[in-house]
């Protein structure tokens, strides 16, 4: 039972070490004033695309296309790093506290549909008690969130804005190119 949890938790936590979805946190957590809200919405999207893969198994593969996740989340990478760019500086302080919470759980749900880690939960469920293992995943990732997002934090108080928001850029539009990229390999 111990091995239940301890295999899943060690795997996905290596996994997820220094992950786009991580790099991802650390970018919103340079971006955005409220670190709760940025964890709490990449938190419920890690519950609900992992717990998915977990309760549902393999029947989640049969109903979504891995290349049409990759296309969409390349889209979706490129419009905000585009959207970082051309944004002002001064409309980051004038951010709606919501939008930290919105723009967190979109990013992760999107960047996770499909990914290592969905797919890593999705088969340890299949060998372990899947209860176990979502409580294994969860803490893997809010532990690993947290880092960056804290990380992030402190990064921000160092370094300047303009700086942070063209390397941000830079990492969206990486992302979301390798994203398409993976979507024509597939198709």
């Amino acid at each position: 039972m111990l091995s239940d949890f301890i295999i899943p938790f060690m795997i996905v936590g290596l996994a997820e070490l220094g992950d786009k979805t991580q790099i991802t946190m650390l970018a919103l957590s340079t971006r955005f004033n409220d670190p709760y809200k940025i964890f709490t919405g990449s938190m419920l999207a890690f519950l609900l695309v992992d717990g998915t893969a977990i309760a549902l198994g393999s029947m989640l593969s049969s109903y979504i296309s891995i290349s049409l996740v990759h296309l969409s989340s390349g889209v979706i990478f490129l419009a905000f790093g585009i959207y970082i760019y051309f944004s002002k500086d001064e409309e980051e302080t004038k951010i709606k506290p919501k939008s930290a919470f919105i723009s967190s759980f979109a990013i992760i749900f999107l960047a996770e549909l499909g990914d290592k880690t969905q797919v890593t939960s999705l088969l340890f469920a299949t060998h372990f008690n899947p209860w176990i293992v979502l409580v294994a995943v969860m803490i893997a990732l809010a532990t690993l969130t947290a880092t960056a997002i804290i990380l992030g934090t402190k990064i921000k108080r160092h370094i300047k804005p303009k700086t942070i928001k063209y390397t941000a850029t830079t990492m969206f539009i990486l992302f979301g190119l390798f994203e398409i990229y993976s979507y024509l390999k597939i198709v």
